[in-house]
């Protein structure tokens, strides 16, 4: 069951991705980049690279590990 920080992280990482898909960009690959290195550049767009100031990638790293681990067990 979703808790409130799992959707608070999933509107976020959402909002970044519609803003990456609206200038026609990958948005796996930037936000993938953007987690793995916190280099803001990744993210090709000055509005999206606003809304990753917001982004704790610690919390969203262990979410999407947790989420994936709990639908490969399901």
């Amino acid at each position: 069951m979703p808790t409130n920080k799992n959707k608070v992280i999933a509107k976020q990482l959402d909002s970044i991705a519609e803003a990456i898909k609206k200038h026609g960009y990958d948005e796996v690959r930037q936000i993938v980049c953007f987690l793995l290195s916190e280099d803001p550049t990744f993210l090709s767009d000055p509005q999206t690279r606003a809304l990753s100031r917001n982004l704790n990638r610690d919390e969203i790293l262990e979410e999407l590990v947790r989420y994936y681990l709990e639908s490969e067990v399901s």
